[in-house]
């Protein structure tokens, strides 16, 4: 889990940072790379992660783990997350890399 938050995190921070320092729009590049790592973990290429997919990864994490993840970006409440959820809490929660939603 800690691995999965990290990398989606690390790639959030960006976009974070960018929209809140000077309200300086997302670059290309980073939103490629963020978009590229979401593209990474959707493996049916359906434009959602669900728990298939999260359970696949090579440091796949535990059964809950993988809930609490799940569950701290899934806004909608269908069980997966889509990439509008997962930038919708980056700018929502800057600075919030522990998966809690606030």
């Amino acid at each position: 889990l800690v691995a999965m938050r990290a990398t989606l995190f690390f790639l959030f921070a960006i976009i974070a940072a960018a929209a809140f320092a000077d309200s300086a729009p997302v670059g290309a590049d980073e939103e490629a790379e963020l978009r590229a790592e979401f593209d990474a973990m959707d493996l049916d290429k359906d434009g959602l992660i669900d728990r298939r997919e999260l359970s696949q990864m090579d440091d796949a994490p535990e059964e809950s783990d993988i809930d609490e993840f799940i569950m701290s970006f899934d806004q909608d409440g269908d069980g997966k997350i889509s990439y509008e959820e997962i930038i919708d809490d980056a700018m929502n929660n800057p600075g919030n890399d522990d998966g809690e939603v606030e």
